[in-house]
């Protein structure tokens, strides 16, 4: 019960309840050690134009498909989650915003150069990244709102890009 409870059930990856528990967990870590963490937050871009071309069952082996290549793509130490609809969250833990950046990049490249193969259906993404790096005195909901703002930053400047919180 305790693993569903914590469990996004389409992606098996940890849910927007989870992640915030790790990153206040997180946070408490930065108080005591003042070692930096980055919160990546990743939105694919158009996603209602592939459930509506191929349909949702395609759109959740798409949601499946883009969450194992974060899974794949990331440190044993990082912790990704579906926070919710299209949208994923990445901790990357005692990684700065010059690093977070750099792994934001790469990330975002590797996702728009690979087609994901769906159900006979060759669907290439893109994927908007917002990111924002631990300040003194924060609460786990204002770097994630920090790491919200940078997103639909990405997304307003353009999409299929990364942006870091000022």
């Amino acid at each position: 019960l305790e693993r569903q409870a914590i469990t996004d059930s389409l992606t098996g990856l940890f849910n927007r309840r989870r992640i915030f528990q790790v990153i206040q967990q997180e946070i408490s870590r930065y108080e005591r050690h003042h070692r930096p963490f980055c919160l990546l937050l990743l939105d694919i871009d158009h996603f209602k134009k592939v459930n509506d071309t191929f349909g949702h069952s395609v759109g959740d082996e798409a949601l499946r498909s883009f969450a194992d290549i974060l899974k794949n793509m990331g440190r044993q130490q990082d912790v990704v989650a579906r926070t919710g609809g299209e949208e994923f969250c990445i901790l990357l833990p005692e990684v700065n915003c010059e690093e977070a950046g750099q792994a934001a990049e790469r990330l975002r490249q590797i996702i728009a150069r690979a087609p994901l193969d769906l159900a006979g259906y060759s669907v290439s993404i893109t994927a908007s990244i917002g990111i924002a790096e631990v300040e003194a005195n924060e609460r786990a909901d204002s770097i994630y709102q920090r790491a919200d703002m940078a997103l639909y930053k990405a997304k307003a400047n353009g999409r299929n890009r990364v942006e870091l919180a000022v």
